[in-house]
């Protein structure tokens, strides 16, 4: 019986160990598919924005206060391993006739990491949720 009841209990804390794991970003988001591998941040990792103006501007110290990485407006063209937000100039994502500025999508590959969205708001709620996926001060894990 006493095997029986810490099979048991082994199991349920595995269960609890889980789904604890699957909420470990706040606010949860509505898909998370893991990879394999993690993006290492250096202090020299480059952060290139594809906007302009004082939204731009919030955003870059943003990312220098918390992140403490340069920012750089454009892309670039080398192998170097990057940082890239981009603000997609189309219209917001809608379902029945209401928008989502939070939505955003975050791409994190041993290479590079992109985030885009349709609002700075979604950029913004993108970047804690790629603060919250780092590990180890600099590594972030790769959903995908």
């Amino acid at each position: 019986m006493h095997k029986t009841f810490f099979a048991l209990l082994l199991m349920m804390a595995s269960l609890c160990f889980t789904q604890a794991q699957a909420q470990t970003v706040i606010p949860q988001p509505k898909e998370i598919t893991m990879g394999k591998g993690f993006f290492t941040i250096k202090p020299n990792t480059p952060v290139e924005l594809n906007f302009e103006g004082e939204e731009a501007r919030q955003m870059k110290a943003y990312i220098r206060q918390t992140l403490g990485l340069k920012v750089f407006k454009g892309k670039f063209i080398s192998k170097v391993p990057a940082i890239s937000l981009n603000l997609l100039r189309i219209k917001e994502p809608s379902c029945y006739g209401r928008t989502f500025p939070e939505y955003y999508t975050l791409d994190v590959t041993p290479e590079r990491i992109t985030i885009m969205s349709h609002t700075t708001t979604g950029l913004f709620y993108a970047l804690q949720t790629l603060r919250q996926l780092m590990v180890d001060g600099n590594k972030v894990l790769a959903p995908r």
